[in-house]
């Protein structure tokens, strides 16, 4: 879960930090990205990716235990 749980918010990951840092010294007018803006994209993303991925592996749990088949 914690691979899927990078995107939540902007101090997760190192690769959220370093885009946070260049868009905050780009030339670009009003690019400045703050930590509530992050969230309202980034928790809805991240709960659809849990979800998503909760409903996949219970549906192929046994699969990918090599037990059965697929559905």
């Amino acid at each position: 879960c914690v691979g899927l749980g990078v995107n939540a918010t902007h101090i997760v990951s190192t690769a959220n930090i370093i885009f946070m840092s260049e868009i905050e010294n780009s030339a670009i007018k009003n690019a400045r990205i703050i930590p509530m803006d992050w969230l309202k994209k980034g928790l809805p993303t991240t709960f659809i990716g849990l979800f998503l991925s909760i409903i996949i592996l219970s549906m192929f749990f046994d699969f990918f235990l090599g037990n059965q088949s697929p559905l």
